[in-house]
């Protein structure tokens, strides 16, 4: 299956100051992450294994207690079930994340 975008992409805005476009196959989902500049999202933990590289902009991430400024073509691999946030500066940022397994009922609900 060939996808353009964005019209082959479902949308979602989780959090205010970001929004997702994605799309999942059998077991990886795929999302685009638009996140406005100076936004905190706090901690978060989900039972997903997640891998996102920094597209553009810099943004923070925390991972356990780790916490390292990202830079386009930096990325992270968040474990299941593992404590992490994520936050931007003066600059937008576009991160491109994948799941596993795909948790597309999160993202449809």
């Amino acid at each position: 299956m060939f996808l353009s975008f964005p019209q082959d992409f479902k949308e979602k805005q989780f959090k205010p100051g970001a929004r997702n476009q994605f799309f999942w196959g059998d077991t990886v989902l795929i999302t685009r992450v638009s996140i406005e500049s100076d936004r905190d999202f706090g901690i978060a933990v989900h039972p997903y294994e997640q891998l996102s590289i920094l597209l553009e902009g810099e943004i923070e991430f925390q991972i356990g207690e780790e916490v390292r400024t990202l830079r386009k073509g930096d990325g992270v691999v968040i474990p299941p079930n593992t404590k992490h946030r994520a936050k931007t500066f003066s600059a937008p940022a576009v991160l491109l994340e994948c799941f596993g397994p795909a948790c597309k009922e999160e993202f449809l609900t």
